[in-house]
C-alpha cells in the first residue's frame, strides 16, 4: 500500500460511492491475468489490496475484520483483520462455496451508468468493444474481462481449458481465444502456463466426480504427457462442499431447462393447433416444417432435461455416500481418539506409579541416611561413655592414693609427736602431692580448652609410691 498514489487511495476511500463499477469482476480478472506471468515471489501491488477490500466487504464468511479507525486512508487501515487458523485448502474451499451459493442473476452489473463519456476518453475508446466483450474500467484503464477464465479459476464447470495469448513476455495479454481444439496441441502451445499451473498446485474443477476422472479426460483430449496420477488425500468436508455446489448449479440448470421445455411445449401445442385448424386441402408446408423443428427441439430439450435429472440423482447419491463416509470417518476418528486417550491414561497411570515408587525410594533413602546418622551418634556416645568411665577409674585410683597418703601423713604425725623430730619424708610427700594436684588442674584446664575429638586428653597418672625416698627412714 505504500506505493499507492494519493488519487488511488482517495478512490479506495470512496469505495461505497462507486457502486456502478464491477470491482469484484475487475479484481478477479486482473488476478487471473497475473497467473501466467507470476513468479515464485509473492507481492502485494496493483489490484490486490482492492481484492482484499472487496473480499472483506462482500464475503463476510471469510472472517470480516473489526473496524478500528473510521475514515482512515487507505481503506485497509480501517480494519484489524482476524487471524484465520484454518488451512489454506480449507479457506479456498470456503471461498468456492461462498461464490457457488450466489444465485444466478442475483448480481446485476450495470457498467458506466450515468457517466459522461466525453470526460472519460478511455471509455470512449473502448466503445467499439462493448458489444462483443465485457470491458472493465478502473484507474483510467480499460481491460477485457475474461469471465470464462475467471469462472474456471473459481472452480466452476468447464469443458476445456482456455489460456490468454501472450505474443511477447513484455506485452499485455490479448483477447481470450479458443483456437482449433482438434488440431492445437496445448501442451506445446501453452507449456509455460501449464507448468506454472502444475507447480503452484492449482486445481481445475470440472464436472468429473473425482480428480482422477478429470485428469484422465484431460489426458485423452490433450495428450497423456500432461496427466499426473498423483492421488490427493481424501477431504470429506471439501468433497461434500464441492458436491453441494455442483448439485446447486445442476438444480438451477434443471430449473432453467425445465422452463425452456415448458415454453417449447407450449409453442409446439400452439403450432399443432394452428396446423389442425387450417384446411387439410391447403396445408402450409412452412408450418409443418416449423412444427417438426419445434418437436425436434422439444425432444432434445427433454433429453437434456432427463440427463440433468439423472445427473442430479447421481450427485444426490454421491453426496449421500460422501456424507455417510464422513460420518464413518468421524466415528473411526472418535474411536482412534478414544483409544489414544485410553493409552494416554495408561501412560499417565504408569508415570504416576513410577513417581510413587520414586517417592518411596527417596523416603527409604532418607530413612537409611537417618539410621546411619543415629548409628554414628550412638558410636560417639559410646566413645564418650568409655572416656567418662576411664576418667572415673582415674578419679577412684587418685582417691585411693589420697587415702593412703592421708593415712601415711597421720602415721608420720603420730611418730613426730612422739619423737619430736619432723618427718622429712612426710613433708616431701605432701610437697609432691600438692605439686601433682597443680599439674592435674593445669592438665584438666588444657583438656577443656582443647577442641572436641582432639587426641589431647586426660592422661592416667600413676599414684605416688607410699615408700619414702631412700635414706629417709623413720627414726625410732
Amino acid at each position: 500500500l505504500g506505493n499507492y498514489a494519493w488519487g488511488a487511495a482517495l478512490l479506495a476511500h470512496l469505495f461505497d460511492s462507486l457502486g456502478n463499477y464491477a470491482w469484484g469482476a475487475a479484481l478477479l480478472a486482473h488476478l487471473f491475468d497475473s497467473l501466467g506471468t507470476s513468479n515464485r515471489e509473492t507481492g502485494v501491488a496493483g489490484f490486490f489490496p482492492l481484492l482484499q477490500v472487496w473480499a472483506y466487504y462482500h464475503l463476510p464468511s471469510l472472517g470480516r475484520g473489526v473496524a478500528r479507525r473510521r475514515g482512515a486512508v487507505p481503506l485497509l487501515q480501517c480494519w484489524r483483520f482476524c487471524r484465520d487458523e484454518r488451512s489454506l485448502q480449507r479457506q479456498v474451499t470456503l471461498i468456492h462455496d461462498t461464490l457457488d451459493t450466489i444465485p444466478f442473476g442475483h448480481v446485476r452489473w450495470t457498467p458506466y451508468v450515468g457517466e459522461d463519456d466525453a470526460t472519460q476518453p478511455w471509455v470512449e475508446r473502448g466503445h467499439p468493444y462493448f458489444g462483443r466483450d465485457i470491458w472493465l474500467h478502473c484507474f483510467n484503464t480499460v481491460v477485457p474481462l475474461h469471465h470464462r477464465l475467471v469462472a474456471r479459476t473459481l472452480g466452476l464447470h468447464q469443458a476445456v481449458v482456455e489460456f490468454p495469448t501472450r505474443q511477447r513476455s513484455w506485452e499485455r495479454p490479448g483477447r481470450s481465444f479458443r483456437g482449433n481444439q482438434q488440431v492445437t496441441d496445448w501442451t506445446v502451445q501453452v507449456w509455460e502456463q501449464l507448468d506454472d499451473w502444475e507447480r503452484r498446485g492449482k486445481k481445475v474443477v470440472s464436472e468429473a466426480t473425482s480428480d482422477e476422472d478429470y485428469f484422465w479426460a484431460y489426458a485423452r483430449r490433450y495428450g497423456a504427457q500432461v496427466y499426473k496420477g498423483t492421488r490427493r488425500p481424501l477431504d470429506p468436508e471439501g468433497r461434500i462442499s464441492s458436491l453441494e455446489g455442483i448439485l446447486h448449479s445442476t438444480i438451477q440448470q434443471r430449473d432453467d431447462l425445465q422452463a425452456v421445455v415448458d415454453q417449447l411445449r407450449a409453442e409446439l401445442d400452439r403450432a399443432q393447433q394452428m396446423v389442425g385448424g387450417a384446411s387439410s386441402s391447403r396445408e402450409d408446408p412452412g408450418r409443418s416444417v416449423l412444427e417438426g423443428q419445434l418437436a425436434s427441439a422439444v425432444t432434445r430439450a427433454e433429453d437434456a432435461l432427463a440427463q440433468l435429472q439423472e445427473r442430479e440423482q447421481e450427485l444426490r447419491t454421491a453426496l449421500a455416500r460422501t456424507t455417510m463416509l464422513e460420518a464413518e470417518m468421524t466415528e473411526l476418528r472418535l474411536c482412534l481418539e478414544a483409544a489414544e486417550v485410553a493409552r494416554w491414561r495408561q501412560e499417565a497411570e504408569a508415570a504416576a506409579h513410577w513417581q510413587q515408587e520414586a517417592a518411596e525410594a527417596a523416603h527409604w533413602r532418607q530413612e537409611a541416611e537417618e539410621a546411619a546418622r543415629l548409628r554414628a551418634e550412638a558410636g560417639d556416645l559410646r566413645t564418650q561413655l568409655g572416656e567418662e568411665g576411664h576418667r572415673s577409674d582415674m578419679l577412684r585410683s587418685e582417691m585411693k592414693g589420697l587415702e593412703r597418703a592421708l593415712a601415711l601423713v597421720g602415721r608420720s604425725r603420730s611418730v613426730t609427736s612422739k619423737s619430736g623430730i619432723p618427718s622429712r619424708s612426710a613433708g616431701h610427700y605432701l610437697t609432691g602431692s600438692s605439686g601433682r594436684r597443680r599439674n592435674e588442674e593445669e592438665e584438666r584446664r588444657r583438656c577443656e580448652r582443647a577442641p572436641e575429638g582432639s587426641e589431647t586428653g586426660l592422661r592416667a597418672m600413676a599414684p605416688p609410691s607410699p615408700r619414702p625416698p631412700e635414706g629417709m627412714g623413720e627414726s625410732g
